[in-house]
């Protein structure tokens, strides 16, 4: 019998505060373009999948919807496995204590979320009068929901098949390995376990 997949929906909350310090932006801003982002973090129950936080700045030219040099605050994904992926989004100033949401409604084929934040420019980021900064810190907190639509598999499943199978493919090649470290005799049946996979 072959793997049986169903989709299934699930939701991930993740939230990141995120502080850069005013020197720190001062030296990135005499770049025409920049980025500054996190550490990479992890969702639990979505292996292979990473997302980080950051701030970029960009200059565009004969474009639509943005000129000259602009900032965005960025909402990042790595992935390795296919799925589709919804996000709701929303993002926080704490010192102007003003928030701002969007949301994503397709799968996401892009690594970067960019946010254009109303009035956050090269000028106005630094002029004292718009209170960015909180004890000489621009702080952010982005804070989302990931939607995401995932097959998983039931059923028994041939060995040929392992490698094709979304999420019980590293669970069942190591049930098939005979490096196993100790096993628990229950009703005189035995089942060999590993002590740690790392």
């Amino acid at each position: 019998m072959s793997c049986s997949k169903l989709s299934t929906t699930e939701k991930y909350p993740v939230s990141v505060r995120m502080k850069i310090p005013k020197e720190k932006l001062l030296i990135e801003n005499q770049k025409d373009e920049w980025q500054i982002q996190s550490e990479d973090y992890i969702v639990q129950g979505l292996p292979g999948f990473l997302y980080f936080v950051g701030i970029r700045c960009e200059i565009f030219e004969n474009d639509e919807r943005f000129n000259g040099r602009c900032f965005f605050l960025l909402l990042g994904f790595k992935k390795e496995n296919e799925f589709k992926m919804n996000v709701s989004c929303k993002v926080t100033l704490p010192a102007l204590d003003n928030v701002w949401t969007w949301k994503v409604d397709h799968q996401i084929e892009h690594p970067n979320l960019a946010l254009r934040i109303p009035g956050l420019d090269t000028e106005s980021l630094f002029d004292p009068t718009m209170k960015w900064f909180v004890n000489d810190i621009f702080v952010f907190v982005v804070e989302a929901t990931l939607t995401v639509e995932r097959k998983k598999c039931y059923g028994e499943i041939h060995k040929n098949e392992i490698s094709n199978c979304c999420e019980c493919g590293l669970s069942l090649k190591l049930w098939d390995r005979d490096d196993k470290d100790f096993a628990f005799v229950v009703d005189k049946k035995e089942l060999k376990v590993r002590f740690l996979i790392v």
